[in-house]
């Protein structure tokens, strides 16, 4: 938790919201998967995001997940975890875009409770109030909204997950068409 919050003071994202928003979920979901090790979803959730900001400010968002992988794996050395543990918190960062395949339930747990700060209203609106503040205007902050939805919703391997978001992401796509902006 703190070498998070070191990042996002440092580079300012993603936001503390995000992570609280992103670990009650996953921890929310872990209960619903009660085989799940709420331990490894508490840590993965922390690290899962550790390089983002800085590949934002290196202009490599596309390596995030990578080298936050790579990132989580020299922080984790650190301590006398087993294997197996360390590996999985690894593939739950190296997972979450869905850019390599789950190991575990962890690892789907976390990559399905990152879709929701995009497509629940909680996180969709926090994130158009931030975009805001880094974007030029509406148009290019809703073409941004518009791309993420769909990423997300293309994650999203968890029945219980796309029941919960269909809604919502078909609404929310819906209002975007509608300004008729993109």
């Amino acid at each position: 938790k703190k070498l998070s919050e070191e990042q996002v003071e440092k580079y300012g994202n993603p936001s503390k919201g995000h992570i609280e928003y992103l670990l009650n979920k996953a921890l929310e979901l872990a209960e619903k998967f009660k085989k799940a090790d709420k331990d490894a979803i508490k840590l993965a959730v922390y690290l899962l995001d550790i390089r983002l900001g800085k590949c934002l400010h290196e202009n490599k968002i596309k390596n995030h997940s990578k080298e936050g992988g790579e990132a989580a794996r020299d922080f984790l050395k650190k301590f006398d975890l087993e294997d197996s543990f360390r590996e999985k918190i690894i593939n739950c960062v190296e997972s979450h875009h869905a850019e390599c395949s789950f190991k575990s339930i962890e690892a789907e747990i976390c990559a399905n409770a990152d879709c929701y700060p995009f497509i629940h209203p909680k996180g969709f609106f926090e994130k158009l109030m931030s975009c805001g503040k880094k974007r030029e205007g509406l148009k290019e902050s809703l073409e941004f909204l518009n791309s993420k939805l769909d990423e997300k919703w293309n994650i999203l391997s968890l029945d219980i997950c796309k029941k919960d978001l269909k809604g919502y992401y078909k609404t929310f796509k819906k209002l975007i068409a509608d300004t008729e902006i993109l």
